[in-house]
């Protein structure tokens, strides 16, 4: 059962811009969905260099259920592990499980 693969959780952000004191805008990450269940795979070094050669860097994949709204300009959070999401496949179209491409980010 697919369900039994999720062997984590992490937080889903989105970037969004709010005003600051000094009259522009400040980027500020708000958590769009806690708790979200899933599967992290590293990807191996054959599968990076050829999503590589299309100009994206993509590290991880991010296995789950289907999320109502997520997008590439979101973000997974596993701590102070952060995942960009470069790519949203939904797989078989019918609702059973997202493969989500993501790149790795330190930040610190």
């Amino acid at each position: 059962m697919f369900t039994g693969m999720l062997n984590k959780t992490m937080g889903l952000y989105r970037s969004t811009d709010v005003p600051d004191s000094v009259g522009g805008t400040t980027e500020v990450w708000l958590e769009e969905q806690a708790d979200v269940p899933c599967r992290v795979r590293a990807l191996s070094g054959s599968e990076r260099a050829m999503l590589g050669s299309t100009g994206v860097d993509v590290s991880h994949r991010v296995y789950c259920r289907p999320l109502a709204d997520v997008n590439e300009k979101d973000e997974f959070r596993d701590g102070e592990v952060y995942y960009r999401i470069t790519h949203v496949n939904y797989v078989d179209k019918a609702s059973h499980h997202m493969e989500i491409d993501c790149q790795e980010l330190r930040r610190g």
